[in-house]
């Protein structure tokens, strides 16, 4: 809820390999970050960035839908689902966005919480000293729910559905 992502629909799921990564990436995004190379599984966000910053006041439709796609796999990699680098997002949730409408319909909010509580119980095995996974949702239940951890107590939150 916090995130305002649907926690009911199906499920975010995806084949861990994609068999042809370069044809789904020219497919979904019009271009590929290796042309020469066949086999890949992330995205570096750089890439994202650099290749989908601005559309020409002339982009296609078709245009369009490929900066979308490449915008929303950077909320995925950077904020929602990001990995041990925190600097690639998987292959694996491209091809659920090839349809906006069907997109729409995923547990994005399940998938979420659901790599948040696997990097929780990561976090705590001995040896590990990083954890990923959509922390800013961490950080936003602590200040809820651990009014301790509030640095100035005066001020009221400025998380709006969490006063709600």
């Amino acid at each position: 809820m916090q995130l305002g992502l649907q926690v009911d629909g199906a499920v975010v799921t995806g084949r861990s390999k994609v068999l042809v990564p370069f044809v789904v990436c020219h497919r979904l995004l019009g271009r590929s970050p290796r042309d020469g190379e066949q086999n890949f599984t992330c995205l570096t966000l750089a890439w994202l960035r650099a290749n989908f910053k601005q559309l020409s006041n002339t982009a296609t439709e078709q245009e369009v839908m490929y900066a979308a796609q490449a915008y929303i796999m950077q909320l995925i990699g950077g904020i929602l689902l990001p990995n041990n680098t925190s600097n690639r997002v998987h292959l694996k949730y491209l091809p659920l966005l090839e349809d906006f409408s069907r997109a729409g319909s995923y547990s994005w909010g399940s998938a979420v919480l659901a790599a948040l509580y696997y990097e929780l119980c990561r976090a705590t095995k001995h040896g590990v000293s990083n954890m990923t996974g959509c922390l800013g949702l961490l950080l936003s239940w602590a200040l809820y729910r651990m009014l301790f951890l509030a640095a100035v107590r005066h001020q009221p939150y400025s998380w709006p559905l969490i006063n709600r």
